[in-house]
């Protein structure tokens, strides 16, 4: 009989170690059935024991030890993969358990095999330099080709993961040529029989593989595997918006470090984090950093406010369509990406300066078309109302819109483009992925054509194409989130680094420094702005940000904040009341801000994990609010 120490695989179960009984003996890294309040959970043993070193323990134990469950998974998880998940729940202030349940996929668990794991000799324990990329797309997955097959020759796997499946249907192809019985892609819209043979070649293939999957699924690394590369690392996807909150960035490097894995990181842009690691000394690059994105392209930026004063304002100026009409005439097809869906993305009354916001949740209304007529809709709640509602605080009717959405670039598009082929792509029109693809796919087959469309269009379109353009971008910079330059200069270098022949950029703010840097592609200065600003205000990474949540009904949610306000009083937490998301209901925030070189606080990450499940704790939030 064997005694063996498991922690549940379970959002909702907090407990580090249960201990059960097994008849045969379980190695570690398995996962079992155990039950729990009633009900079989999985659970991943941590330590296993034959019962007779145990007599005395288990004489003297004050509780009846239950008999664990069936063997789900024999050998699934690396030791590393233990140590790595320890220390990301370390990190991220939270239980084992819940970060476990975010790290191993359910349909992992479900496959129920048991097969033979690939050996390979330990990590030596000798500290390994991750290293960085930044340049151009070809270039780096180039770079990449080089170094797998490199690794092949040394009878080393590497693991590449991307932030969406979007990400690795496109940049797969490019990889896997040549050694396509040797690359496997793995994630989450894989069938049941699927993933069962592709399980089945990760653990049983003696041959070095290439594995490209989604953060997930990097349960599944391998023994051999000693170069782990996280391709698109700006990609705000890395960070799970649900609890526990990880940053698979974080984890990845974590586990590298643990497995004796070198950990590559590579974008066009890199974030700013990761540009001053780079700097510091923290990481290194693996071929020259390119800080200048050169184009040959004809680009302009052009300034809105100057159509304005002859002809009034408009969704779009007189010139930006007549560039667009220009494009099209030559056979280019053009592609627009729009800044906010909806007609128009703020609403405000003309007699008090209300802003019309949602009476469930109070998150702004935008404006919307459904079936010819005006309506305000939540994003937030998925509530509709008419659009000839007065003022809720004055009640006048004068109620001006402010900024343009799809809806309203589209209008006038169709307008003066009557005879051109057009597309548009967003999540109001293009609901599914099926569909979103088969709109790009006939935009990309018909020269002449115009496709207008949201951030999601670039998920898309990857292939080169003659002219790209951004309009109704300037909104976004009022959002309040010190990332928010960044990721629009991300944006905007992805679109402009699509094109062939044109880029042009309209803006009301032409003085704007990202988007200059982004017609630019000067990279150098953006950085340098960028961490300038964030050092003046102690942001990331000059700091780590700790945001603790709690939701629900106000006289409760103020309790439960205060009380753990209370309990953290040493670390000078700032408060924020914010709008619930359900009626009647408010948020409460606390936000911790840590000296980044004394992070992780093991006393301060100990005290997060064990505050009430009420409360939401979210290490290097995407957003304070």
């Amino acid at each position: 009989m064997q005694i063996i120490e498991v922690t549940p695989i379970s959002k909702g179960i907090w407990s580090e170690s249960l201990t059960y009984f097994t008849k045969d003996p379980v190695a570690a890294g398995s996962i079992v059935s155990v039950p729990i309040r009633a009900k079989n959970t999985p659970a991943l043993v941590i330590k296993s024991t034959p019962a007779t070193d145990l007599k005395s323990a288990l004489r003297q134990a004050d509780f009846k030890i239950k008999k664990a469950g069936h063997l789900l998974q024999a050998n699934l998880l690396l030791p590393g993969f233990l140590e790595a998940a320890k220390a990301t729940a370390t990190y991220f202030g939270s239980p084992l358990g819940p970060v476990l349940d975010a790290l191993i996929p359910k349909p992992v668990i479900d496959l129920n095999q048991s097969t033979p794991v690939i050996s390979s000799s330990p990590s030596d324990g000798l500290k390994i330099e991750h290293g960085v990329l930044q340049g151009p797309d070809e270039e780096r997955y180039s770079f990449y080709k080089s170094l797998i097959r490199e690794s092949f020759a040394r009878g080393h796997s590497v693991f590449l993961i991307l932030p969406t499946i979007a990400d690795i249907e496109i940049i797969a192809p490019a990889l896997e040529k040549g050694i396509n019985d040797f690359t496997i892609t793995i994630h989450s819209q894989l069938t049941k029989k699927e993933l069962t043979g592709k399980f089945k070649q990760i653990k049983t293939d003696n041959h070095p593989i290439l594995i490209i999957g989604t953060p997930a699924f990097l349960a599944l690394v391998r023994s051999d595997v000693k170069t782990i590369i996280v391709e698109r690392e700006n990609s705000s996807a890395y960070k799970d918006l649900k609890r526990p909150f990880l940053d698979y960035r974080i984890f990845a490097q974590l586990l590298g470090e643990q497995i004796g894995a070198k950990v590559i990181i590579g974008d066009l842009a890199l974030r700013s984090e990761t540009i001053f690691k780079l700097e510091q000394g923290a990481l290194a690059p693996l071929a020259p950093i390119k800080y200048r994105a050169f184009t040959e392209l004809d680009q302009e930026l052009i300034d809105s406010t100057q159509s304005e004063a002859a002809d009034g304002w408009q969704p779009l100026s007189v010139k930006f369509i007549d560039r667009v009409s220009e494009a099209l005439q030559f056979g280019d097809r053009v592609m627009i990406i729009a800044g906010r869906r909806g007609l128009a993305p703020i609403t405000i009354c003309d007699d008090c300066g209300t802003v019309k916001s949602c009476p469930t949740c109070s998150a702004t209304l935008i404006l919307h078309e459904k079936t010819g007529a005006a309506v305000f809709r939540c994003h937030r709640c998925g509530l509709i109302e008419s659009a000839e509602d007065k003022c809720r605080v004055c009640g006048g009717w004068r109620l001006r819109t402010l900024g343009a959405g799809i809806e309203s670039l589209a209008k006038i598009l169709k307008q003066h483009l009557p005879n051109q082929a057009f597309f548009q792509i967003d999540s109001d029109t293009t609901k599914t992925k099926k569909v979103a693809q088969a709109v790009a796919s006939k935009f990309l087959r018909q020269p002449g054509s115009l496709l207008l469309g949201t951030e999601m269009t670039l998920n898309y379109i990857r292939e080169p194409i003659e002219t790209t353009a951004i309009a109704g971008f300037d909104s976004l910079l009022a959002i309040p989130d010190f990332r928010i330059s960044e990721k629009l200069f991300l944006l905007l270098l992805r679109t402009r680094n699509l094109a062939t022949k044109r880029f042009f950029l309209e803006t009301r703010k032409p003085e704007e420094k990202t988007y200059r840097y982004a017609l630019a592609g000067n990279l150098l200065d953006f950085y340098r702005d960028e961490i300038g600003e964030r050092q003046k205000l102690g942001w990331p990474p000059f700091s780590v940000l700790i945001k603790l949540t709690v939701e629900g009904p106000p006289e409760t949610a103020a309790r439960l904040i205060q009380t753990a306000a209370t309990e953290l009083e040493a670390y000078e937490p700032a408060a924020l009341t914010l709008p619930g998301s359900k009626p009647r209901t408010a948020r409460e925030v606390l936000i911790i801000q840590r000296p980044a070189d004394d992070w992780p606080d093991l006393r301060l990450a100990k005290r997060l994990s064990s505050l009430p499940p009420a409360i939401s704790v979210d290490v290097e939030p995407e957003s304070l609010f």
